[in-house]
């Protein structure tokens, strides 16, 4: 069952991650040819640059602008992964969300497939091309092995300041931006450019933190530590005689320090695993069940407010009963369930506010905190055999906000309210284990086929110990189901590779949350993108779904009329988030008639553009008597019934209080 399933291991979801990425290199091998290519193509134009420098002041200073050459570019080249990783981690963010894996097993499979392959492997080139073409150090083993492994940890650094930063902003721009920055002044501070001999503290401060400048020493005393040779060093005043030096004479005319090398090796070592579990920490805050800590927002610091996330956060973790189970006993007539267990819905009084700083100019410049209603006491209920449930309303109604509290999702702004799942308060982690939740852009692997991509999820998502027949048959039976039998093995398809419809797709999407056989389906405008034809294809596919014991509950801006009649609940909120109606759609025409708003009848009349255009094109007052029409009518218990309660066993709503009290109901008998 969903309420009961063990997840997989970490050992086994970093299997089937690292497959998955091992396949997306041999299918897009572009970008690790094109990085190797380009190393190779520099490595040998910094050789032929630097041709065989000779023991004098040039060639001195020709080995030092070498090094920094070097590590500049690979800094620089590991900005070419941003656009990537963005890509990727808007489906890392996707699957974690829907508690396909966890951080940690996909760190890793990222760190092997990409620190490897890309990080480790192109440096190699300069050690094996350019130490030569230059006429670095010959007389030293060891020192070939320290330059590519200092060009190695030094590559590592920068490749985990690109991942850091990736996951503190959602625009390449802006990552691209800051890492340029980073580098730029970790290079400045690297000793090349400023010398030594100059000191200051920001000079000290910015060198103690720079990578660069650990490995530009280390690869300077390398190459200069303990060579037999003779270095001459000349004068720009051709008078002067010129000057005989050893390689350590060489670093302490230019300052370095002999003593600390193996010192700064260490250091740079340790600063990659910091930066790498930098890295990680970050990744961790930018998934959901992290995100009270990026509550602490500005108003927090200037206003003293600080949102109650933290306290949701720990409610939504603590453990909770079964919810799958049936509140009431079964009838003996009734057989149970072998494929999936419906889940009834109930909510009330659902408020969402978000704090805002405002800037007021009246008497001075003066930050003042506001609260914005996003949601205001919305209540209304999503029950078994009822087919679909749609929440209605036009753009910025708050149907997105709405649908995540419902799923658990929403970590914007504070909520209240009360939910009721299969007639038991359920927190937000309980409604996310057994929900499936479809997000309005279908975010998808291209390189991968639809085939591949749902055993993906039937390995993480279906319990542990399910064995891979199983989850072969489970696969097959959603891919029949959803009608993707033909495009099975069909790439799904990106900007560099062509696949299958937006019509598809969207089934895919769909397809991976019902692996599981959750008994409740959350979609946010899953019509979203399509043309009729498809967009009625994947609404009639989930109007299945309701009528197989499964409660769906989606989204909806502007149904045609054939989708609106599938609907058969509807919640329709007006502009500024507050509950216009709730209840089955037949009883709708009904209500507004009584308040005053007829709904015409007639050939080509669609109901939803009628619907929305009260609420958006009505006078304010107007929809507010609406609003006031529809909560009168909540007041009366029997009549509220009627509205929200299309199942017996939920729950006992007090709309006046708006709060749900959980317990037993039963018609004609005392619970």
């Amino acid at each position: 069952r969903a309420g009961v399933r063990k997840r997989v291991t970490q050992a086994d979801q970093f299997q089937v991650l690292a497959t998955r990425m091992l396949r997306n290199m041999y299918r897009h091998p572009w970008h690790v040819a094109l990085n190797a290519i380009s190393t190779l193509l520099v490595s040998i134009v910094v050789g032929g640059a630097y041709w065989k420098v000779d023991p004098d002041t040039d060639g001195i200073q020709n080995r030092l602008g070498c090094f920094y050459v070097i590590l500049l570019y690979l800094a620089l080249m590991s900005l070419s992964s941003l656009p990537l990783w963005r890509k990727e981690r808007l489906l890392f963010l996707r699957e974690t969300s829907s508690g396909v894996y966890t951080e940690l097993p996909y760190f890793f499979a990222v760190a092997l497939f990409d620190i490897v392959p890309l990080r480790v492997f192109p440096p190699c080139f300069f050690g094996f091309i350019s130490y030569w073409m230059v006429g670095l150090r010959q007389d030293c083993a060891a020192c070939l092995a320290i330059f590519m492994a200092t060009l190695v940890m030094s590559n590592i650094c920068s490749t985990m300041v690109c991942m850091s930063i990736s996951h503190i902003t959602s625009s390449n721009r802006v990552a691209i931006y800051v890492c340029s920055i980073i580098f730029l002044l970790s290079s400045l501070f690297g000793t090349f450019i400023i010398s030594k001999g100059h000191k200051s503290p920001l000079t000290d401060l910015f060198s103690a933190l720079s990578f660069f400048h650990y490995s530009y020493d280390v690869l300077v005393v390398n190459e200069f530590h303990g060579v037999g040779s003779v270095f001459t060093f000349t004068s720009a005043v051709k008078k002067l005689p010129a000057i005989l030096i050893d390689g350590d004479g060489v670093l302490k005319q230019f300052g370095f320090n002999v003593a600390t090398e193996h010192l700064q090796i260490s250091i740079l070592a340790v600063m990659c695993l910091v930066l790498g579990i930098l890295s990680f920490a970050l990744l961790q805050l930018s998934t959901s069940r992290w995100r009270w800590l990026q509550g602490w927002s500005l108003a927090a610091c200037m206003c003293g407010w600080c949102p109650t996330a933290r306290r949701e956060a720990a409610a939504a973790d603590a453990p909770v009963e079964d919810l799958s189970k049936p509140l009431l006993p079964r009838p003996r007539d009734e057989a149970p369930s072998a494929v999936r267990v419906p889940l009834p819905l109930l909510w009330s009084g659902i408020t969402c506010t978000l704090q805002e700083l405002c800037v007021e100019y009246e008497s001075g410049v003066s930050i003042v905190r506001q609260e914005k209603k996003l949601l205001s006491g919305i209540s209304g209920s999503a029950g078994q055999s009822d087919g679909l449930t749609a929440i209605l309303g036009p753009s910025g109604a708050g149907k997105t906000t709405l649908l995540d509290i419902l799923a658990g999702r929403s970590m914007a702004g504070t909520v209240a309210g009360e939910v009721l799942l299969n007639g038991r308060k359920a927190g937000p982690s309980a409604r996310r284990r057994l929900s499936g939740y479809v997000t309005q852009d279908d975010v998808l692997p291209g390189t991968s086929t639809v085939w591949e991509y749902m055993l993906f999820h039937a390995a993480l998502r279906m319990p542990r110990g399910t064995g891979a027949q199983e989850q072969q048959q489970r696969a097959r039976e959603v891919v029949e189901q959803l009608g993707l039998g033909k495009v099975a093995h069909a790439f799904i398809g990106d900007a560099l590779r062509r696949g299958i419809s937006g019509g598809e797709k969207r089934r895919v999407s769909i397809g991976i949350e019902l692996l599981h056989t959750p008994g409740l389906v959350f979609l946010d405008e899953p019509t979203t993108g399509l043309d009729s034809t498809n967009a009625a294809i994947v609404v009639d596919l989930l109007a299945d779904l309701g009528r197989e014991n499964v409660t769906v509950v989606l989204s909806i801006h502007q149904p045609s009329t054939p989708i609106f009649n599938l609907m058969h609940r509807l919640l329709l909120l007006s502009t500024e988030g507050r509950l216009v109606f709730s209840g089955p759609a037949d009883k709708a025409p009904g209500f507004f008639r009584e308040a005053g708003h007829p709904i015409s009848s007639g050939p080509g009349l669609n109901v939803a553009d009628y619907l929305l255009d009260l609420v958006i094109r009505s006078e304010p007052d107007e929809v507010d008597a609406v609003v006031e029409a529809f909560s009168a009518q909540l007041l009366d218990m029997d009549v509220a019934d009627e509205y929200l309660l299309p199942f017996t066993a939920i729950g006992r709503v007090d709309h006046r209080e708006g709060q749900l009290r959980a317990g037993v109901r039963k018609r004609g008998t005392q619970a």
